[in-house]
Formats: structure tokens, sequence, C-alpha cells
């Protein structure tokens, strides 16, 4: 069983942010935010950085979007937005 459909089992609520690449097999990104139903902050990751993509994951429920790889900083400054509280060092 893949991670994605392990943390659907476990609906999400152990957890303070979804970071969730939208090319993954079996269940993809937007499946398991869609599945989450926006009950958890989430970040979208893929390699396809268009507008028509980026308006498709706002509408399904993401609230960040980041283009794959993304930069550590990047990445940092997101999901402390999201979560509203810094990373543990």
């Amino acid at each position: 069983m893949s991670t994605a459909l392990k943390v659907l089992q476990l609906q999400l609520r152990s957890y303070d942010l979804l970071l969730s690449d939208l090319g993954l097999p079996e269940i993809d990104g937007w499946k398991l935010t869609t599945e989450s139903r926006g009950n958890i902050p989430n970040i979208a990751l893929t390699s396809d950085g268009s507008e028509r993509y980026r308006n498709t994951a706002w509408l399904l429920g993401f609230q960040m979007f980041l283009s794959r790889p993304p930069e550590p900083a990047q990445l940092v400054a997101a999901i402390i937005k999201l979560i509203g509280k810094p990373l543990p060092s």
C-alpha cells in the first residue's frame, strides 16, 4: 500500500501539513487533496508550473503551489506560512 493511501486511511488527523506531489503513482496529489477535503493545510508540488495547472490546484483546494524541485528556503517559508509556526531545528 502506498504512503498516500495510508495517509488517507489515517484521515490526516495527526499531521500539520500535507506536502503533495501532483504526479504520485497510485493516488496522486490531486486525489489526495480532494480526499482530505481541505481539512489540513496543503502544498502542491509539480514540475508543471503553468498558470493553468496552478489555477486547477487552487480550485481543487491547494493553498500553495511550488514548482519542483523547490529551493529549500522557499519550501521552508511556505511551510511556516501555512502552519503558522517555525519548524523545529
